[in-house]
């Protein structure tokens, strides 16, 4: 799979890491047969949180999105912590591999919440290129 990311990361993750976290979300998704495998990711990295849309669950700002149509995420640029953008990275990715039956965001969330301390382990090893 290939990563295009559009746009500035925030100075606290490299290209490599956010690669390696992708890697690791479509690898976990993909051993529970739960995988797209999209060929090209594209990630758009936007400044302006008011482009992102509001969450129709708690009418709040959105800090990222995903489009199965075109395997596109982007994430809000201006996330103050890198476990924060993380764990955005994460439940986007998880949109992009994973469609659920009725809604979309509390599976997500929860199946985000399981398996982030193992797709973190997983991108770490990946990313060390041990």
């Amino acid at each position: 799979m290939k990563l295009k990311i559009k746009g500035k990361l925030p100075s606290y993750i490299k290209r490599e890491e956010v690669r390696a976290i992708i890697q690791a979300t479509n690898l976990v998704c993909d051993y529970h047969n739960k995988s797209r495998n999209p060929d090209v990711v594209t990630m758009m990295i936007e400044n302006d949180i008011e482009k992102l849309g509001k969450n129709w669950l708690t009418g709040g700002n959105c800090w990222g999105w995903a489009r199965w149509s075109d395997d596109s995420m982007a994430l809000y640029g201006g996330i103050k912590e890198k476990n924060q953008f993380i764990a955005v990275l994460i439940h986007e990715m998880l949109h992009l591999c994973v469609r659920h039956k009725g809604g979309q965001e509390r599976p997500t969330s929860t199946l985000n919440a399981k398996l982030q301390p193992m797709i973190i382990s997983i991108a770490n090893t990946l990313a060390k290129g041990v």
